[in-house]
């Protein structure tokens, strides 16, 4: 977990407090929190406060701190703890059965997912929630002022409730009010109700100078005859003597009786002025019990301003996304609830843009987030029956179509395509745009738009995994093989080590003398019972939870160890080893070649890499920067699978490779396929064109043996020679024979 406070560079103040400290009680079942949170917060003083913390590391261990302490100014939660609703369990124990309703409640949580309702925030007065992820000191350090100022006013209003209990009802709907519109019209009703006054001439007013860099001092509620004039500048009030009065007000943060009327001044933390203004001549209002009421009242409702003003700010950053100003996931999610309440036929897709990281790369963050605005804004504008669209992840993005069930979505992608037709232009780049597309259907696989969005995510990651197509509806069973896919990579990261790996190596045969020229090594999983995986869907397991480049790692050691072993001094022949597009793209694949060749002493000319031809698709720097080293060092690179992905022929000869292994599916066919065999006869002819070795992969007769080497096919691979087998059998079968 990520806690980015640390990162703040403002340093903390030291701590000068001499007044008995404010407790904070820190709820959260992860130690670091605790040490993190009490190391950003330890000099942080308040109105000469310091702060004193409190630890517990559950929900039960809480009530028993609650019930011994019961001046705690804040509580610092945790929604996810023993249980997923632990913290919020808590917090409706804390104010309906202890009755606490004095501590400030901060909900914190690492899982965005288990975000209270509005109504749950609202019912049992929670103050703040952060994810931790976006936590800063400055966030933290402003939600603990706003909450200590909110306890602090709460604290003296009990003590004085008998006398108060009016204002207190008050603040608590001013509290509750966290949007700024329905914080201004609050404050006029509790000050109405609060004083036994009128709301006719009553206005709020707030002083957005700061921002405007002018006098802009614009009403944000009015009661009465003044309500038309919400939203509108003081300057266009009727009675210019009451607006003068307004201006006075908020110039001096001071509040003002005059004959015309009083205005009480409201001055935050933050420095944001304003006023509310009561046309009740001060006669009516200016017994000293009122005084008292109305001075309490401004400091607390400035309070209410400063939390209805971070409400607000949160609520955008929540349905906005801050980087390109798109509408947020939450905000999509929204707009879906909106639209299948009103019955219309909806999907949502899910399209990811290729080549992002290249992009980023190449165009910095800034530029990038202007290029992600742009295919936002085309998406959702030039697309038919979009309703919305939003920026989901980075180089992702949701689209929520109104279409009927039985879509194509082969369509669906063919008109994006159109749309981005015309290249995106920003400064001096212009970039053509292509990307996948997963779907899923309203009514059909859920009505949750998360929901939803996961099942277009499973149908978009298995574009990914199979490396070809452009779209793609769910489809119960991809749910089925996702999740037989984490119950077999459960079975590679259980501590109990249930799973065993071992290598095979399958002899790479010369051609025309027979002689064994190379050997790929070939990992096999075998279960707890004793009897072997299936292999292609191990590794997919393996690639679908991250575990791919440690194997890989594992496999280039022993592999290289193991051919050492049974390497033919007076007949070296070579190793070919796989590498997936995960391990390429980490920056420790230098590390672990390496490794293995110090560790084996294997010289890295005897070294084959192969790779799949889907991984030049972005045809990235680091990728061939990669593939040029181990060249450089004497390895060669074969493209594997060769025909069954990308198999762009016309920059074959671009690429830093030296050869190419023919998929077996064609192999296998070629003797009764025609279409096969001219396949198989094209790969090779173009292979001898570009100087290219060219090995045939799935051998099993004699009669493909002779039509392969009929059509000038460098090598041979397959069953017909030998099945892969381990490195004790492979040294036997060396020296054995030529075939």
């Amino acid at each position: 977990m990520s806690l980015d406070f640390l990162a703040d560079d403002t340093p903390a103040a030291p701590s000068q407090g001499t007044a008995a400290p404010w407790k904070v009680l820190i709820i959260d079942d992860v130690k670091d929190v605790h040490d993190t949170t009490r190391l950003a917060l330890q000099q942080l003083t308040f109105e000469n406060r310091g702060l004193s913390f409190l630890h517990a590391y559950s929900a039960e261990e809480a009530r028993g701190i609650f019930a011994e302490h019961s001046d705690i100014a804040v509580a610092l939660v945790d929604v996810v703890m023993e249980t997923e609703d632990a913290g919020l369990a808590l917090v409706q124990w804390l104010r309906e059965t202890h009755g606490n309703n004095l501590v400030r409640i901060i909900l914190r949580t690492g899982q965005p997912g288990y975000a209270p309702e509005a109504e749950v925030i609202d019912r049992y007065e929670i103050d703040d929630y952060k994810d931790k992820t976006e936590l800063s000191r400055t966030k933290l350090t402003t939600a603990l002022i706003c909450a200590f100022r909110g306890y602090r006013q709460l604290d003296a209003l009990e003590r004085n409730r008998h006398g108060l209990e009016r204002l207190i009802n008050s603040l608590k709907t001013l509290y509750s009010r966290q949007a700024l519109d329905e914080f201004a019209n609050a404050i006029l009703q509790q000050l109405s109700a609060l004083l036994d006054v009128e709301l006719d001439g009553m206005v709020c007013v707030v002083d957005q100078s700061r921002e405007a860099g002018e006098s802009l001092n614009r009403v944000l509620a009015g009661g009465g005859e003044l309500e038309a004039f919400t939203g509108k500048l003081i300057d266009e009030l009727p009675d210019q003597e009451c607006a003068d009065l307004i201006r006075r007000c908020i110039a001096r943060g001071e509040t003002l009786w005059e004959p015309v009327g009083m205005a009480l001044a409201l001055t935050t933390g933050e420095g944001t002025q304003g006023a509310v203004f009561l046309k009740a001549p001060p006669e009516h209002i200016a017994e000293d019990d009122a005084n008292q009421l109305l001075r309490l009242f401004t400091m607390n409702a400035s309070v209410a301003y400063d939390n209805a003003t971070l409400f607000e700010e949160v609520h955008t950053l929540a349905f906005t996304d801050p980087a390109t100003g798109l509408p947020s996931f939450s905000a999509f999610c929204k707009s879906f609830e909106t639209a299948r309440d009103e019955e219309r036929s909806l999907v949502l897709g899910l399209f990811d843009v290729y080549r992002s990281r290249e992009i980023a790369h190449g165009l910095g963050e800034e530029r990038t987030e202007r290029m992600m605005q742009k295919i936002g804004e085309r998406l959702a504008t030039e697309l038919d029956e979009v309703i919305t669209v939003a920026r989901r992840e980075s180089d992702e993005f949701a689209i929520l179509f109104e279409r009927d069930a039985d879509l194509d979505p082969h369509e669906l992608i063919a008109r994006i395509d159109e749309i981005f037709h015309e290249p995106i232009e920003l400064d001096d780049a212009s970039l053509m745009v292509r990307g996948r597309l997963g779907l899923a259907r309203q009514g059909i696989d859920g009505d949750d738009p998360r929901e939803l969005a996961r099942y277009a995510a499973i149908a978009l990651n298995e574009l990914r995994r199979q490396g070809h197509g452009r779209a793609k509806l769910f489809q119960p069973e991809l749910q089925a093989i996702a999740s037989e896919r984490l119950r077999l990579a459960s079975m590679l990261t259980r501590a109990s080590g249930e799973t065993e790996t071992r290598l095979v190596f399958h002899p790479v045969v010369d051609t025309q003398s027979g002689v064994t020229t190379a050997a790929e090594a070939l990992i096999r999983f075998i279960g707890p019972d004793g009897t072997p995986l299936r292999t292609d869907k191990m590794i997919d397991a393996a690639e679908a939870n991250g575990m791919i480049v440690e194997i890989g790692a594992w496999v280039l050691r022993e592999a290289m160890r193991q051919h050492v072993m049974v390497m033919d001094a007076g007949s070296p022949h070579r190793l070919n080893v796989n590498l997936s597009p995960a391990q390429i793209h980490t920056p420790r694949i230098y590390v672990d070649i390496e490794k293995g060749l110090s560790e084996s002493g294997l010289d890295p000319a005897l070294l084959n890499i192969e790779v799949t031809e889907n991984l030049f698709l972005d045809n990235d720097d680091e990728t061939l920067a990669l593939l040029r080293w181990l060249r450089e060092r004497g390895a060669r690179i074969y493209i594997d699978d060769f025909g069954t992905g990308y198999s762009s022929l016309s920059y074959l000869g671009k690429l830093p490779v030296d050869g190419l292994k023919i998929d077996r599916s064609f192999v296998m066919n070629m003797d009764e396929d025609t279409e096969a065999a001219a396949v198989v006869g094209s790969v090779i002819a173009i292979g001898a064109k570009l100087g290219l070795d060219v090995v045939a992969e799935g051998v099993e007769t004699q009669d493909q043996r002779r039509l392969l080497t009929d059509l000038g096919a460098n090598k041979l691979q397959g069953f017909l020679f030998t099945k892969p087998c381990p490195a004790e059998e492979l040294k036997q079968f060396l020296g054995g024979r030529q075939l």
